[in-house]
C-alpha cells in the first residue's frame, strides 16, 4: 500500500477507511435454503458448493411442515469452500424423500 513520508498508509475519499479491502467474488456463497424441504435444501446447497458435508438435526417444531429446513449454518451469504461444513435443522417427522438411504 502507498505510504506517504510520516508513514501513513493510504486512505480512502472519505479519509476514513483504509483503501486495502478486498472482495473474494469468486468464492462461492451458501445458499439459503431455510423453508426448503430437506431433500431440496441438498440439492440447492450441492449445486452451489463442491462436495459439501451437510448433516441434518431434527427439532420438534410444528408451526412448518415436517422436513422443513429451520435453520441452517453456515449463514445465508456467507464465502463457503469446497468440502464446506453445513448444518440443516429441520423438522421432525421427515417424509421418506428427505432421510439419507441406509447405509450397507
Amino acid at each position: 500500500m502507498p505510504s506517504d513520508v510520516s508513514g501513513r498508509t493510504g486512505q480512502s475519499e472519505a479519509g476514513r477507511l483504509p483503501s486495502t479491502t478486498t472482495i473474494m467474488e469468486s468464492a462461492p456463497r451458501m445458499p439459503s435454503v431455510i423453508g426448503m424441504s430437506l431433500s431440496t435444501a441438498r440439492e440447492v446447497i450441492s449445486s452451489a458448493i463442491t462436495d459439501p458435508q451437510v448433516t441434518s438435526r431434527y427439532s420438534d417444531w410444528d408451526a412448518v411442515p415436517p422436513g422443513t429446513v429451520l435453520m441452517q449454518r453456515p449463514a445465508p451469504g456467507l464465502a463457503v469452500t469446497p468440502d464446506s461444513q453445513v448444518q440443516l435443522t429441520v423438522s421432525i417427522r421427515p417424509t421418506a424423500g428427505d432421510l439419507p438411504p441406509a447405509g450397507p
